[in-house]
């Protein structure tokens, strides 16, 4: 087995799965903030942030779930993985989770955020948590789309 399974969604020898996911973690942990802040403040501006945030996170996370299940699928030594088809189950889960909270959002009262609303978010941002370590170990551990330094170009300084 490869010691070194490597991307398939990558420019130039680069992962574009890892930087593509910074997008809807942070602004999923974004809808988090701000739907505590709209409980603490009641002001319907934190509603709103919460609404785009959530909207931004759930496009943005489609496009690193793309990104993510073209190297699942594009590489059997990835799929052999355990943290593998945890990392993509979960985030699966998560996008499910942002799609139903922001149904409720835009078509919910935009005046407040429902104690529902707030599950969702915490739901995904533990979940995110998760995942985000099993990408982690995907990476750091297992070697995921990381080139072995033999299989590098001589650098010029």
């Amino acid at each position: 087995m490869d010691i070194h399974p490597r991307s398939t969604f990558a420019i130039g020898g680069h992962p574009l799965h890892p930087i593509m996911v910074t997008l809807p973690i942070g602004f999923l942990i974004g809808a988090f903030v701000s739907d505590i802040a709209a409980f603490m403040v009641s002001d319907p501006f934190w509603v709103r942030a919460s609404l785009w945030l959530t909207g931004a996170g759930l496009m943005t996370g489609l496009l690193a779930a793309i990104a993510g299940f073209i190297d699942f699928a594009g590489s059997s030594a990835i799929r052999r993985l355990k943290e593998s088809w945890l990392h993509f189950a979960g985030n699966a889960v998560v996008l499910l989770l942002a799609s139903a909270s922001f149904y409720s959002r835009l078509y919910g009262d935009a005046q407040q955020v429902t104690y529902t609303q707030l599950l969702f978010s915490f739901c995904i941002v533990a979940l995110l948590g998760v995942t985000g370590w099993l990408g982690g170990e995907l990476v750091f551990r297992r070697r995921v789309g990381v080139r072995p330094a033999d299989d590098m170009p001589p650098r010029e300084l």
